[in-house]
């Protein structure tokens, strides 16, 4: 929470002070993902952290103030496996969860694909954290995680509660 003053902490009126809390973060080397499982996904490389509120041990987010962040999810995958019925990101919240799914409607048969991105309005108290989580169901763990700017995880406080 470093650099952000809350007007709370100036006389109880609602707002931030400061820089806005945001994060960008691009996803690292994460090859061979787990079938049938929820993964998290390995948001690590951080390009913009204003406010340190991403963590790149926990992979996690925390809102620093009580208010409403835009959250963004943009996530590639190659090797696709074809015994697989579906793929589905998601960003979890303390509170929610917010999901895209692809599915297979013929056969995924190893090939690349980007999902449709996940853009939220969340809702989230102070200390609440947002992570990114990759779910495959069936087929093999041979699923591989985009690095780079194809893989990305972002947000921003738009507004306090």
């Amino acid at each position: 929470m470093s650099g952000i003053i809350s007007y709370t902490q100036l006389g109880g009126k609602s707002g931030v002070i400061g820089p806005i809390p945001s994060f960008l973060v691009q996803a690292t080397s994460m090859a061979n993902i787990g079938a049938s499982s929820t993964n998290l996904l390995a948001f690590t490389d951080v390009v913009l952290n204003v406010g340190n509120c991403f963590d790149t041990s926990s992979k996690a987010f925390t809102a620093p103030v009580t208010g409403y962040y835009q959250l963004n999810l943009n996530v590639r995958c190659d090797e696709f496996q074809s015994a697989a019925e579906y793929y589905r990101i998601e960003i979890q919240t303390t509170t929610r969860t917010y999901r895209s799914t692809l599915y297979s409607w013929d056969d995924f048969n190893g090939v690349s694909w980007t999902f449709s991105p996940i853009s939220v309005l969340a809702d989230m108290n102070a200390g609440n954290t947002a992570i990114a989580n990759l779910y495959q169901n069936g087929g093999s763990n041979l699923t591989d995680l985009t690095t780079g700017p194809e893989s990305t995880f972002s947000g921003h406080l738009v507004s306090t509660a």
